[in-house]
Order: structure tokens, then C-alpha cells, then sequence
């Protein structure tokens, strides 16, 4: 992740008769992580004489544009010593420490009044100017640290982290082979050829607000989602094991609603399914949130790439579009829905192409991302076929059909829509869908077009997984075959 370990040098002077002066310097330097390389006597410009210091220490250089992902993973013992840099902590220290000094200020002043000797006097006049002169320092440390403007600092927010519990904190260990780190590096590369979604840098951390070996995702410093793992341990599905194995350990995934069994890995080679180790079953999870909050996560400058990527093959197009025809905004909003519906956006002139054709239609009843989306009829059938481009699916019965059509007319007219109905809806396609086995990911559930948004989006909050698509959004290149009416 760096380029290479570089020296640093630095040269400070004290006086040459201030004994007290070389300490301090040489105790602020050791603490900052400078170690001391030569000591010699010199003189000043303007001729008095000093000690010449010079400190060196080693530093990481990082390559230009990078951001080491891993981060430092503290420990509740580092996190400890890092709150005292607060401004709060901060303040309190100075204010203290300013403290001791008047304090020590007016022990010399009550000595200078008891002694008689004059080169005492020197002396302990030299210190209350050197005392002086530390407590102006300090009262320059303090006006600095309440200053209001260093509270913006502490303002940003992490887009995606992933916290830890401290068993699970090896996964991520700066001074390990950092198996975690090269998921979320995996992942990236995944999302990117298959969605045209880069996901940022991820931050890891530890927290004692978790249970023993759960994990949290947060975007945004928001959890989104929170499970456990388990080290040197894997995941394998209940469903497909007979018998539970001695010590296994039971849990569920809320993301595929299924039941699982984490398995020690030295059992693992007794099952034919070999199940995810506690990284990938993490970076599974870290899929599914960022995929799902593609919306809080791909922001305007994520967009200005975009439209580099645009504008280098199609200049005229992103001129007669931003901004008198669509904003950068919607832009934004366009992306992030076709994202989290996983639809792919790397043909992305394609799309600008489309939205060109389309914003500027004055229907108002024209949805723009349901138009892209049949647009992109071809990308999203092939996302979904098998090698024969075939297409196995599940399509909606009438009645599922004027359900949800209620749902719409609820809107307009407050028309009561049947609760117990539609949980009845959602545990049918857990059964049909889910419980035998197939992939969510390529075994749609076809609706018309109208209604896909809705039906997606209730869909959606209780079986994460589920891909709803508009027969309309199926090329005709491709051929469906119903598994069921549900």
C-alpha cells in the first residue's frame, strides 16, 4: 500500500546554557517520534553561543491518490489514549498543566525573596523568565485548541466502516496477512465489472458495543446491518447437512434467510459444500449494505467521474444535457436506483444517451429510470439467463397483481390495503423462491411494468435478495420459462 520508508531530518537549536531548555526540546521531539541524531556546540547569527540538534525519523510514503484502506484498528487501550486528543481533553490538560506552572512561578518568586546571593538571584530569575515563557507558549496552545474552527474537523463522516468485535479483530490485524482487506478489495473489483459501481475506501475498527463476534456495517456512521462470524470457522448451509455437527455452532443469515451452521475448518472437509470462511461471509454482507444504500453511498464526485468517462468519448452529449435538460442531482438519483436494483451502469455513454432521450420529454407521466430500465432490456436479460439464455422466473397471478395495484390507489384514494395478504404474499415467495433452492439473483419475479417500483420496493423490505423485473425490461433475444404463479 506505500511506495517506500523515507528519513526525515530536522535541525533545532537550544541555548547553550540552558540546561533545562535542551531537556524540554529534547522531550517534545522524542515525543512527536524524533529521535536524536547528532548534538554539536554552534553559534547564532547573531553570535551567541547554542547546541545544534539534529532529529531524524522514518516515515511511510504513500503512493499519490492512495488511502491506506486498512487503516489502524485500534484497541480499546489506543482509543483510550486517542479521546485525550479532544479539544475538551485538550483543554483541560493545557488549563492544567498552566496551572502547575503559576504554581511553580510563584515558589521561585517566594525564593528569590529568601536569598541573598546574587548569583542566585541570576539564577532563579533565569528560571521565572524560562517559567514565563513556557506559560505564554501554553496560553498560545490553549487559544488554539478553543478555537470553533477546529470542531469543523471533527465533522466528516466515514462512508462505509465495518466495526469489529475483538474476537473477530484479527480478520483485520495491521500485522496480519489482512484477509478482510483483500475481500473488500475483491469486492470492489467485483461490483466494478459487474455493475460499474466503484465502492469507496472501507474503514475498520473495533468496538466494545458489540457482542462477542458480531460485526456491524455502518454507512455513513449509520448502521446498516450487523451479524456475527466466526474465525477459522465457515458457513455452511443447514439445508444442505443432514445431521448437525458436534460443536457446530447454530445461526441465521438475514440476508439470505436461510439457516447456517458455522463449522470448525478442520470439519469442513467431511461436507461436500464447503461453506464461506468469516471473511467472505462478511464481504457477502458488505455486498448486500452497499448495494442496497447505493444512494447514500455514490456521491457528486463519483458522478464527476461519470461524466469524465462521458465526456472523453462524447463532449457534445454532457454539454446539452447539464444543466438545462437534467440535473446533476437526478443524475445521481438515476444511478443509485439502477445500482441497488442491480442493473448495470458501465455502459454508461449508453445511458446518458437514453436519459438525453427521455428528459426531455415532456410527459410527465414518463418515469425515467423504468424507460432506462427497458432501455437496458439486453443487459439486464443477460444478467439473468443461463448459457442457452434462458430465463427462469416466477410471474405474478392476477389477483397478486390488483393487490398491489391497491397499494398504488391508496395514494390517491386511501383505499385500506390487506396487511394479512400481503405477509401471506411474502412468506409464499420465501417458500417457492428461497426454500428450494433457487438463486434470487438470476430467478426473477415478473410484474408489469407499472407496478414494478412498488412491488420492488415492498418486495424488497422483508426478502433483500429479490430481483422484481418488467417483462417489458426482457429483451426478446432471450426466452422466459415460469417456475409458478405466485
Amino acid at each position: 500500500m506505500f511506495k517506500d520508508i523515507r528519513s526525515e531530518y530536522a535541525v533545532k537549536t537550544a541555548p547553550l546554557n540552558e540546561p533545562s531548555e535542551v531537556e524540554l526540546l529534547l522531550n517534545t521531539m522524542s515525543a512527536e517520534g524524533w529521535e536524536l541524531y547528532t548534538l554539536h556546540e554552534a553559534e547564532t547569527e547573531s553570535g551567541k553561543p547554542c547546541y545544534n540538534c539534529i532529529f531524524t525519523r522514518e516515515v511511510e510514503i504513500y503512493e499519490e491518490g492512495e488511502t491506506p484502506e486498512i487503516g489502524d484498528i485500534k484497541s480499546p487501550l489506543e482509543k483510550m489514549y486517542e479521546n485525550s486528543d479532544e479539544p475538551y481533553n485538550q483543554c483541560v490538560q493545557v488549563q492544567r498543566k498552566m496551572k502547575e506552572k503559576k504554581d511553580k512561578i510563584k515558589q521561585i518568586k517566594s525564593k528569590l525573596e529568601t536569598v541573598n546571593s546574587e548569583e542566585e538571584h541570576k539564577l532563579l530569575n533565569r528560571e521565572i523568565s524560562h517559567e514565563l515563557k513556557n506559560l505564554q507558549d501554553m496560553k498560545a496552545e490553549l487559544s488554539d485548541v478553543i478555537q470553533p474552527d477546529k470542531m469543523f474537523d471533527t465533522i466528516e463522516t466515514n462512508k462505509i466502516t465495518i466495526l469489529l468485535s475483538e474476537e473477530l479483530a484479527c480478520l483485520a490485524d495491521k500485522d496480519g496477512v489482512n484477509d478482510l482487506l483483500c475481500e473488500t478489495v475483491k469486492l470492489r473489483q467485483k461490483l466494478t465489472d459487474e455493475l460499474g459501481y466503484v465502492i469507496p475506501y472501507v474503514k475498520f475498527d473495533c468496538s466494545e458495543d458489540l457482542e462477542s463476534n458480531e460485526f456491524e456495517i455502518q454507512i455513513r456512521d449509520i448502521p446498516a446491518y450487523r451479524g456475527a462470524a466466526f474465525p477459522n470457522a465457515r458457513a455452511i448451509k443447514k439445508s444442505e447437512i443432514n445431521v448437525k455437527p458436534n460443536d457446530a455452532i447454530e445461526s441465521y443469515d438475514e440476508i439470505s434467510r436461510e439457516a447456517i451452521y458455522w463449522i470448525d475448518e478442520k470439519q469442513t472437509k467431511d461436507y461436500w459444500e464447503k461453506g464461506r470462511s468469516a471473511v467472505e461471509y462478511i464481504a457477502d454482507a458488505l455486498e448486500f449494505v452497499t448495494v442496497k444504500h447505493a444512494e447514500d453511498i455514490i456521491d457528486y464526485g463519483d458522478i464527476n467521474n461519470y461524466l469524465d468517462i462521458v465526456l472523453r468519448q462524447n463532449h457534445y452529449l454532457v454539454d446539452s444535457l447539464i444543466p438545462e435538460v437534467i440535473s446533476v442531482g437526478e443524475i445521481r438519483y438515476i444511478l443509485a436506483q439502477l445500482i441497488s436494483d442491480y442493473v448495470s451502469v458501465r455502459d454508461i455513454v449508453f445511458i446518458f444517451e437514453k436519459i438525453g432521450d427521455f428528459a426531455s420529454d415532456e410527459d410527465e407521466d414518463v418515469d425515467i429510470v423504468d424507460e432506462i430500465r427497458m432501455a437496458l432490456s439486453r443487459q439486464i436479460s443477460k444478467s439473468l439467463a443461463d448459457e442457452e439464455n434462458n430465463i427462469a422466473c416466477f410471474e405474478l397471478n392476477d389477483d397478486t397483481v390488483d393487490l398491489f395495484c391497491n397499494l398504488i390507489d391508496t395514494e390517491n384514494e386511501g383505499t385500506e390495503v390487506d396487511v394479512q395478504s400481503v405477509e401471506k404474499l411474502i412468506t409464499k415467495i420465501n417458500q417457492m423462491l428461497f426454500e428450494e433452492g433457487y438463486n434470487p439473483k438470476k430467478t426473477p419475479i415478473i410484474v408489469p411494468v407499472e407496478i414494478r417500483a412498488i412491488i420492488s420496493g415492498v418486495l424488497k423490505g422483508f426478502l433483500p435478495k429479490i430481483r422484481v423485473v418488467a417483462r417489458e425490461e426482457i429483451s426478446k433475444d432471450y426466452r422466459l420459462g415460469t417456475l409458478g404463479l405466485i
